[in-house]
């Protein structure tokens, strides 16, 4: 049999550029022969219910007591409680000696999630025992399967440190992907590969093997003194209270963290798209074992392995990664020598330690939903770009498990098609709803290729969120706003056809307008000595007592509920005040909506600098959706023509139930559309939208805002629309 062909990634060839192997089809029709290949969902939950460990063999447990007589069990409720827990038996050894060990059978721990999952890099370019340091680790293992024994695949020191690990945390069961995988069983491969973060999402704990030691004794006591863990939890040293003043104002203390943290940030681990991927996806703060020096003393906190420091995540981000590093901008902001280069120097390590522990990872939040620490397609790819992995299959798969995609493609046969990586993540991210990287190339200027995104977009557009308000923030810069619901937004998954995506959507009709220039001559002297919050409330409620006036009462009452008001001023007229009323929350567990830019003073600016509202409305409401309970988009006059156009195109997103259902409100600009500047069929007969170029296309976080009942506005009609966008054009 031939060898599949091995691809080379193309982030840097723009994908007006991209061709297969005839250069004759368009984009479009690559993306949906890329589409045809999907791998099937069931294959990676198989994965999961079959996975491998490694155990400790049956001919290292004594003989003359039970294991189950020598430690209290704190798995007696799984099926593993009946193996027995790693030992010394499982290291100690003499001169030449190898171990056994067992590999489970497929299906033998259904479900089981009592296990070390292991995070390292395959090549040890360095062994420990060139810094002095020696684990003695045994020659080899002896690997009891059901096919027989078998030699270790994965390096000796690799498995002697794990075992170590688990045999003090009390585990039965190590996952190493190269001996619990088999690795020339295709199949069985790509199932793995796809299902990697559910395995390290499972597992009860995920344990990162860095090799860079920490060899003297001044760098290992940074540690102790940035702060220390309770478990997975950081404390940070109090650096204000006067008994720690004197180390913390020491220009050599902040020279030994420095070392310390390129030490850390120089490891392989750390720049590999494997173990990136293994750090993002578990489901619980890392353990890092670091090598140290036998004759360094420690804190007891550090672990109980000898010559192995434990570190958790927590500390590297809280204590050293930002605690450490903030304290270090404040003395270089105040100017004294030195502190500055050491800033700078500092800089690119910390960054290399945010980047595998982002922030977002700390949120209890992500714990409880680990939907929320899924990224964008053009955040993963950002990620992922100088991270040393040629093969373009296995990119697509940890792109679909970075991004929690449901929809996969088959790694084997888009290799064995000729298809490139950009053309399989474009058509991935699509088919997923996530369209990141769609958006990423309707801002693009020129030819857009996946390379460029670090420069055009900084860190990426908004994860999962549809956005286009949050300035295309990187969602680890946003972490404190994580539990919103917005974040776990994409639209509904797009078809791939020959002639571009289709998309689930509706369209909305600018086909009413307000003139509010009474109201802009009212405040206008006013508004020009400054805009209180006094001003503002009193021209929002002038605002909504015009629509009440000129017959738009139930744009008024829409309004006045997207604000969300929990009380009424004095001055309103009796009429107006009727209409609203009724509308005030009654429980004091509601609360004002959070948002970059509130509803109700985007409003007031609009009329005060253009004295005209644009008013949207969707088209035939259906049985559930009555004209009293509409849903409206107002519309900003700033550079929109609504003679070419009077047509806004909103996709249909996902998780919208959960948002309405959701505590938070979901935030007007959540909402992402297009401006369609022609609707008409294609040659299949499908409704199709042609979409205005982007300088005329317009961010809604900065001219549309939407107003009204969410859970009307998903009632109502929904077609499927074909958006004619041609990938080539941008310039």
């Amino acid at each position: 049999m031939e060898p599949k062909p091995s691809l080379k990634v193309d982030w840097d060839v723009p994908l007006s550029e991209v061709k297969t192997v005839d250069g004759k089809e368009s984009v479009w029709h690559l993306l949906y022969e890329a589409s045809r290949h999907q791998h099937n969902q069931d294959n990676r939950q198989s994965a999961l219910l079959n996975l491998k460990f490694i155990t400790t063999s049956y001919s290292n447990i004594k003989s003359d007591v039970t294991f189950l007589e020598e430690i209290a069990d704190p798995f007696s409720d799984c099926a593993c409680a009946n193996f027995a827990p790693f030992s010394t038996a499982d290291y100690e050894h003499g001169e030449g000696e190898r171990l056994n060990l067992r590999l489970t059978e497929a299906g033998e721990l259904d479900g089981c999630n009592h296990y070390v999952a292991l995070s390292y890099c395959w090549q040890q370019l360095e062994t420990i025992e060139d810094h002095g340091i020696d684990h003695h680790p045994p020659v080899g293992y002896n690997i009891e399967t059901i096919r027989g024994v078998r030699m270790n695949r994965a390096p000796p020191i690799v498995i002697h440190r794990a075992i170590r690990y688990a045999a003090a945390y009390g585990f039965r069961l190590i996952w190493i992907d190269q001996e619990c995988i088999e690795q020339d069983d295709v199949m069985e491969k790509q199932q793995s590969i796809q299902s990697m973060h559910l395995i390290y999402r499972q597992a009860k704990q995920t344990v990162a093997l860095l090799t860079s030691p920490v060899l003297k004794q001044p760098h290992l006591d940074i540690f102790d003194a940035i702060g220390s863990t309770d478990g997975h939890k950081a404390v940070v040293t109090s650096w204000w209270k006067e008994e720690n003043k004197e180390l913390f104002e020491s220009m050599d203390f902040f020279k030994r963290g420095i070392e310390l943290t390129e030490i850390l940030a120089n490891d392989r681990w750390f720049s590999r798209a494997w173990t990136l991927q293994e750090s993002l996806v578990a489901g619980g703060p890392l353990h890092f074992l670091i090598p140290c020096h036998s004759s360094l003393h420690r804190p007891k906190w550090l672990g109980p392995i000898p010559q192995q420091l434990v570190l958790s995540e927590s500390f590297i981000n809280t204590c050293l990664a930002n605690s450490f590093f903030n304290l270090l901008g404040a003395r270089a902001a105040q100017k004294f020598n030195g502190y500055s280069e050491l800033c700078f120097r500092g800089e690119k390590t910390k960054n290399v330690l945010l980047d595998a522990i982002p922030a977002y990872k700390m949120s209890p939040q992500v714990a409880k939903y680990p939907q929320l620490a899924r990224l964008s397609a053009l955040d993963a790819c950002n990620m992922l770009l100088d991270r040393g992995i040629l093969e373009s299959s296995d990119l697509i798969a940890i792109l679909g498990n970075l991004c929690q995609y449901q929809i996969r493609l088959d790694t084997s046969n888009i290799s064995g098609a000729g298809l490139s990586f950009s053309i399989c993540a474009l058509a991935l991210s699509l088919l997923n709803g996530d369209i990141s990287l769609f958006l990423a190339l309707e801002h693009a200027l020129e030819p857009f290729s996946l390379a460029e995104v670090r420069w055009k977009f900084g860190r990426g557009i908004s994860v999962a969120s549809l956005s286009e308000g949050s300035n295309f923030a990187h969602k680890a810069d946003i972490s404190n706003s994580i539990y919103l619901p917005s974040w776990i937004c994409r639209i509904q998954p797009a078809v791939l056809t020959v002639s571009g995506p289709l998309v689930a959507g509706t369209l909305w009709s600018f086909d009413d307008k307000i003139d509010f220039v009474d109201e802009r001559e009212l405040f206008e002297d006013r508004w020009k000595l400054g805009q209180t919050y006094d001003l503002m409330l009193q021209i929002f409620y002038s605002i909504l007592g015009t629509m009440q006036k000129r017959n738009h009462t139930v744009l008024a009452k829409a309004v006045f509920t997207a604000a969300y008001f929990r009380s009424l001023p004095s001055y309103l007229s009796s009429d107006l005040r009727a209409v609203l009323e009724p509308l005030i929350p009654d429980t004091k567990a509601l609360y004002k909506h959070q948002s970059s830019s509130n509803f109700e003073w985007w409003l007031v600016r609009s009329v005060m600098e253009e004295g005209i509202i644009h008013i949207g409305s969707m088209g035939t409401p259906t049985s559930e959706c009555s004209k009293h309970e509409q849903t409206f988009v107002l519309l900003r006059n700033s550079n929109v023509d609504l003679e070419v156009s009077q047509q806004l195109f909103v996709p249909r997103r996902v998780l919208a139930m959960d948002e309405v259902s959701s505590a938070v409100r979901p935030s007007p600009e959540s909402i992402l559309s297009w401006w369609t500047s022609y609707l008409g069929e294609n040659d299949s007969g499908q409704e199709s939208l042609e979409l205005l170029s982007s300088p005329t296309k317009l961010h809604l976080s900065k001219e549309v805002l939407y107003c009204g009942s969410m859970e009307h506005f998903y009632e109502c009609e929904v077609k499927n629309y074909l958006l004619m966008q041609d990938l080539k054009q941008h310039k």
